[in-house]
């Protein structure tokens, strides 16, 4: 028996990591997500919402996700980081909308 099945479309999400100083892209870095069910609890983001691959951002310092529409936090470093930075534990909370693109952009500095 047939079925249809809509599905809305996810939120392009570019993370991006900067040298707060230089402004130059840094690489190799993790993003985190809220997880909708457990307020405060945060897990890994990855490159969409069925795959799990544990994405760093690229030589541009970017990572690019698709995402589910929705409110939630988003944060950097959880797991990666270039060697002498550290991630913060504070969030962005952030509004993603079906179809959209979102970009947001995370300063780090060496020894925070």
């Amino acid at each position: 028996q047939q079925h249809a099945v809509t599905i809305p479309p996810g939120c392009i999400l570019i993370c991006k990591a900067i040298d707060a100083d230089s402004g130059k892209p840094l690489s190799g870095v993790s993003f985190w997500t809220g997880v909708d069910d457990k307020p405060g609890a945060r897990t890994g983001l990855n490159s969409s919402p069925i795959n799990v691959d544990h994405p760093v951002s690229n030589e541009n310092g970017e990572l690019r996700a698709v995402v589910l529409p929705g409110v939630r936090q988003y944060g950097v470093g959880l797991s990666k980081m270039p060697e002498g930075y550290s991630g913060s534990p504070a969030g962005r909370e952030v509004t993603c909308e079906s179809g959209k693109t979102v970009e947001l952009t995370f300063e780090l500095r060496k020894g925070k």
